[in-house]
């Protein structure tokens, strides 16, 4: 007879993700380049399908891959004046981004570990850019907001 182990719990595996990430925080900012790491995916590379980004980015440039994962989801979509919403937005890389490139009205990041949220804090937040802890699962957002 095989006892098989039940399934986690979604608060145990949302612990989990959370204290994974704010290790690897803490290490990254324990780095001679935790400043720049902003962006925790390994980004996009062409592969000779059509593109869709609007932005012709350098060639050469920090975290260019990263940097053409938000730029092609964004694509042709016209983000001006826009409130946008990042669920999941990590130390801020793809809401800095979109700040760089779009005239959105304003950006909010949400994130389910601490770590990553005080980073975007201290070196991201600013008037139109806002960052605050939460779940995806229980947005802190009125319906319809």
């Amino acid at each position: 007879m095989v006892l098989e182990k039940p399934a986690p719990s979604q608060q145990e595996v949302k612990t989990v993700v959370r204290t994974f990430y704010n290790s690897l925080n803490e290490h990254l900012n324990k780095s001679g380049f935790g400043e720049y790491s902003t962006f925790l995916n390994w980004g996009y590379v062409t592969d000779g399908n059509p593109e869709f980004s609007q932005i012709q980015l350098p060639k050469r440039c920090l975290n260019k891959n990263c940097l053409k994962l938000i730029l092609e989801l964004v694509g042709d979509c016209d983000l001006t004046d826009r409130n946008i919403l990042e669920v999941g937005c990590g130390r801020g890389g793809n809401i800095q981004t979109l700040d760089r490139f779009f005239a959105a009205k304003s950006f909010t990041g949400l994130d389910i570990t601490p770590a990553s949220i005080a980073f975007c804090k201290q070196h991201l937040e600013n008037q139109h850019r806002h960052f605050l802890e939460g779940d995806a699962e229980v947005l802190p957002f009125a319906d319809c907001s």
